[in-house]
């Protein structure tokens, strides 16, 4: 009874998955099967077989729709027009590239969710370097897809194709906001949202209620700094406290504010001696001295 109920909780699981189709995948043995392109699926569906000279096949993608739906499986061709499958070495960890690719993500974007990344040889390969460094540009992290080689000392170079599966923590309008409107709780909300290219950078939720709106936003649209400016809480020739804080000394002094700023800003401040400084705003009536 038991493995009965495990068939049929399997058979559910995959009768009400979505299995969208990809364009890349690797496959290690000469036949590639369905674990190859959907691990989750148990079933040991036959979908091609290469002879032992060819370590890459191009198949068209309504050949493998057709081999899936024979076992009942449906299969979404996400408007991909070939699948290119290429043969790897089981001792090639396409992980660890994946794992530092997503590290670069991470560090990039702190409030990037990086579900995985799927790492794909241009072309086949049979091993790898022992020594290598890892050519990723910055360019890359401003979109989900890409590529990249690693190069060994003696200039030999191999290329991969990456594609990253992350979610993006954003700011959204709750309501249609209109220009000089402060941005805050009451009329925004968070959500998760796909990430595919990255194109500016999105506020975080520390920045509400101490910005507001530069131009209209419409409902329901992601809030990005081209779209939002900081209150000025300090105005030009305003005469606030400056401190200075090294290890247990502190010293505070009146200056005047040379530029108008909001929370985090650096402005140009004067001191009564009439020296011209930095100064970090820190509220509406203190900055600290750089």
């Amino acid at each position: 009874m038991k493995l009965l109920y495990s068939f049929f909780f399997l058979f559910q699981t995959i009768l009400f998955s979505q299995f969208n189709l990809d364009s890349d995948y690797v496959f290690y043995d000469s036949v590639i099967t369905a674990k190859n392109i959907f691990p989750e699926i148990e079933q040991d569906i036959f979908i091609y077989k290469l002879n032992k000279n060819r370590r890459s096949v191009t198949l068209n993608p309504n050949q493998i729709i057709s081999k899936f739906k024979q076992y009942g499986i449906s299969v979404n061709k996400n408007g991909v027009r070939r699948v290119k499958f290429i043969r790897v070495s089981r001792d090639i960890c396409l992980d660890c590239l994946g794992d530092y690719i997503a590290e670069e993500f991470q560090n990039f974007y702190p409030i990037l969710d990086v579900e995985q990344v799927l790492v794909f040889p241009k072309k086949a390969i049979k091993d790898m370097p022992e020594d290598y460094s890892i050519i990723f540009k910055n360019s890359n992290l401003r979109r989900s897809n890409g590529y990249f080689y690693i190069q060994t000392d003696n200039r030999r170079k191999i290329h991969f194709k990456y594609k990253l599966k992350a979610y993006l923590t954003v700011i959204k309008t709750s309501e249609r906001v209109r220009r000089g409107t402060i941005l805050d709780s009451g009329n925004t909300y968070s959500t998760n949202i796909k990430f595919s290219r990255f194109k500016s950078n999105y506020i975080t939720e520390n920045q509400l209620g101490n910005i507001i709106a530069k131009t209209y936003i419409p409902k329901d649209r992601e809030i990005t700094d081209r779209q939002i400016e900081k209150i000025k809480l300090i105005k030009r020739n305003q005469y606030i406290k400056g401190f200075i804080k090294d290890g247990v000394v502190y010293v505070e002094v009146e200056v005047r504010a040379l530029q108008s700023g909001g929370v985090d800003d650096i402005i140009r401040v004067e001191s009564p001696d009439g020296a011209r400084l930095r100064g970090k705003i820190i509220n509406a009536k203190l900055v600290e001295i750089q």
